[in-house]
């Protein structure tokens, strides 16, 4: 029955829909989130890793040594130093050190045999474009922000990327947020180029998510920001020599008086600082062999077109003389004179690995580029939205800085682009796993995907049909083995065991009455009965699949949480709102909370069961984050059915005292989960049990054996009286036999 009541127990993990895929390119999973319907799915190209191929390789063997010096690669925005040292590092080694480096952000090296020499192969394990390999000359500029944000609630936990700015150690409500408060984001580029200012504005709901996503908008593909263990980390996109800023800065508005500590940006990594210096692995000497590709789909013919992007480049004064080198996807061009051509600037471009011909299309006034003034650079379609190209001007004269690109038109590339082959955030609830790209007809045009969402009812039905059969099994064992047997005229062996007549009582308990947490001025179904389910007056459970099939066609949200509803919750009062609860030790109920404000700030917080008769004011909060009184007894279970409760309170709300109900679900399967987990559980109902029965038994096991030794004793009493009697009767006899034998001596026969 465990079993049964597990496939029940959590609502994320029921089969509610069913889907089903034209062809084997497309399969599809779908949680209880999805709604029904039908798509159509154009898969144009797969997700692919990146691979790096040492070409120009000069070892015969795989234990011939790589010299000494330093081999620098970056990966997903991190780069690594490996040092082989002079004839003791051999080309297996090297191997070895990448592979088993603690830091390797996600880079495979292997080798390659071909032409007579083995070749360093560089492999990347995620997919997507994301997921770039780059062989340096020198090191990247890295930025790291001088604290690490962590959480109110527990100041010793590093923030996520989820954690709400509001729910930052570093943040302070005090008066609450009025509406304007905001994080601009200002740096300039590896050349030293001033960025526009980037506004983040911070609301109740803006998380630090927001501001990474916001830092990476503000350098728009010439440097890329990540979160790592609470910090701030922001990478130069190119190897070498770096002019590259970062500063962020809170704003609490015209009125607002919140604060929050941002953290200090300062070099970590200094560009060009380390220099490649492993002579026989050098950067030079590495090809990419395969490109690190997105997958691009359409679902329902969206997106419907495509756009090209335009970036514009216009000098604030047009320069008379010198070069300039131009960046773009991690590479940077040749020198290109003022005056180049158009054509000529193409050219530049496309000497890049990361531009194919005809990726961009050079324009200007004239066919003198930037010797007349501004410069279009127009992107294929098929690229979407790109990074912005930057321009190294240092050695321009004549004109005057700052020279900066901007971006006049935003590409689209007409296809939803993800780095894997998994796309689970398209639409809601359904996870498409892209396994090909599509098939085409006779005329070269693909042949859509057909998708169809439907409801499953009989999934969870047959579940439940499971769940009944198991229980009314159990019921009937127990009921052979604790009732009265007319026939032997005996009660059963079990009939007098407490943990047998606790189960039986008990495991009824989730299927009658009001499921735990659940309001009938809420839900539109609150008890098992409402959804067919029921237990007869002799303990058999049925189950009404009409009836449950018209509750799921009427509300079959309501119908999943109340089977499978894990601590979930809400609140009657949209300023004290239900943010969570433990799974394992808050206990399912309806909570009354009452909570003090005073000087936008929580004094006092009460709370207790519903059924409870008095209230408990031992909560803890960190500004605006109340956490049921979690402690544990001797026992390791928690004190307070408030046990990990959490809920929000609208600070901003006025002085005085604020109420709300608080509701935590628990579904039918779930409670009857957990009392099986206590009644199986080590030291559990039936372990106790167990304990009472062996302790009977040894009990009566050493009962016997003390019989059985005093019956021993008195056997040995016995055997010797009777060799005494025995040995005394034959003496008797003896001396019977020689009577006789006097007597015929004597008197003659």
């Amino acid at each position: 029955m465990r079993s049964a009541a597990s496939a029940l127990s959590d609502i994320d993990t029921l089969e509610v829909f069913s889907s089903t895929s034209s062809d084997d390119a497309l399969t599809v999973a779908v949680s209880p989130e999805a709604a029904p319907g039908s798509h159509s799915i154009l898969i144009n190209q797969l997700a692919t890793t990146n691979t790096w191929v040492q070409d120009t390789s000069t070892f015969d063997h795989k234990t011939d040594y790589v010299g000494g010096g330093l081999f620098i690669y970056s990966y997903n925005n991190k780069e690594i130093t490996i040092t082989a040292v002079e004839d003791v590092t051999t080309l297996e080694d090297f191997v070895n050190l990448i592979n088993n480096d603690e830091n390797n952000p996600g880079v495979t090296a292997s080798l390659l045999y071909q032409g007579g020499h083995y070749h360093l192969m560089l492999s990347g394990q995620e997919t997507g474009e994301d997921y770039r390999i780059s062989v340096n000359a020198s090191s990247t500029e890295v930025w790291k922000g001088d604290i690490a944000f962590t959480l109110a609630s527990d100041s010793t936990q590093n923030a996520g990327l989820t954690t709400k700015i509001t729910e930052l150690d570093e943040f302070t409500l005090n008066g609450g947020l009025q509406g304007d408060e905001k994080i601009t984001i200002n740096g300039k580029n590896r050349f030293g180029t001033d960025l526009a200012e980037t506004e983040l504005s911070v609301t109740a709901n803006t998380t630090v998510g927001h501001l990474i996503d916001s830092i990476n908008d503000h350098f728009d593909g010439v440097a890329t920001a990540r979160f790592e263990n609470g910090a701030i980390y922001v990478t130069d996109h190119i190897a070498g020599t770096s002019l590259l800023e970062v500063s962020l800065a809170y704003d609490n508005g015209a009125t607002g008086d919140t604060a929050l500590t941002m953290p200090t940006m300062a070099v970590l990594t200094e560009g060009g600082g380390a220099s490649e210096s492993l002579a026989s692995l050098g950067s030079a000497s590495f090809i990419q062999t395969q490109s690190a590709r997105s997958s691009e789909i359409k679902i329902d013919g969206y997106p419907s077109s495509a756009t090209q992007e335009v970036q514009t480049l216009t000098p604030a004064a047009v320069p008379t003389g010198g070069h300039y080198h131009l960046s773009y996807g991690g590479e940077t061009t040749g020198e290109i004179a003022h005056d180049a051509s158009l054509a000529e600037i193409k050219t530049a471009l496309e000497l890049l690995s990361t531009v194919n011909t005809d990726d961009i299309t050079v324009g200007g006034d004239t066919d003198d580029g930037l010797a007349i003034g501004a410069l279009t650079f127009t992107f294929n379609s098929s690229l979407g939205n790109v990074e912005m190209i930057s321009i190294d001007d240092t050695a321009l004269t004549g004109g005057a800085s700052p020279y900066s690109f901007v971006e006049t038109t935003e590409g689209n590339a007409g296809w939803l682009r993800r780095n894997g082959n998994s796309v689970s955030d398209a639409l809601s609830g359904i996870t498409l796993n892209l396994n090909d790209i599509n098939d085409v007809d006779s005329g070269d045009n693909p042949i859509p995907i057909e998708v169809t969402i439907s409801r499953n009812p009989r999934a969870v039905s047959s579940k439940i049909k499971n769940l009944v059969s198991a229980y009314n099994s159990l019921i009937t064992e127990l009921k052979s083995k604790t009732e009265y047997n007319a026939e032997t005229k005996e009660m059963g062996v079990l009939s007098n065991d407490i943990a047998v007549s606790f189960i039986k009582t008990q495991s009824r308990d989730p299927f009658i009455g009001t499921v735990a947490g659940f309001v009938d001025s809420i839900d539109t179904y609150i008890q098992s009965m409402d959804i067919g389910l029921t237990i007869d007056t002799t303990g058999v459970m049925e189950f009404d699949t009409d009836e449950f099939n018209d509750a799921m066609n009427d509300d079959y949200i309501n119908v999943l949480e109340l089977l499978g509803a894990t601590k979930g919750g809400n609140s009657s009062n949209a300023n004290i709102p239900f943010y969570s609860a433990d799974a394992n030790y808050t206990t399912a109920g309806t909570y009354d909370v009452e909570v003090d404000i005073s000087a936008n700030a929580i004094t006092d917080v009460r709370i207790k069961l519903s059924t409870e008769s008095s209230f408990r004011d031992n909560s803890t909060w960190a500004t605006d984050l109340v956490t049921g009184m979690s402690i544990f007894d001797d026992d390791g279970n928690p004190v307070y059915p408030e046990h990990g409760l959490q809920f929000t309170v609208d600070l901003t709300q006025d002085d005085g005292t604020y109420t709300a109900t608080i509701n935590v679900k628990q579904g039918i399967a779930g409670a009857l989960e957990e009392l099986l987990d206590e009644i199986l559980e080590a030291d559990g109902r039936l372990d106790v049990s167990k304990d009472i029965l062996n302790d009977r038994i040894t009990a009566m096991e050493r009962r016997i054996e003390l019989e059985e030794a005093r019956l021993t004793k008195v056997e040995t009493r016995l055997i010797a009286r009777y060799a005494r009697l025995e040995k005394t009767l034959t003496m008797m006899q003896q001396q019977m036999a020689a009577v006789s034998m006097v007597s015929q001596v004597t008197f003659g026969s």
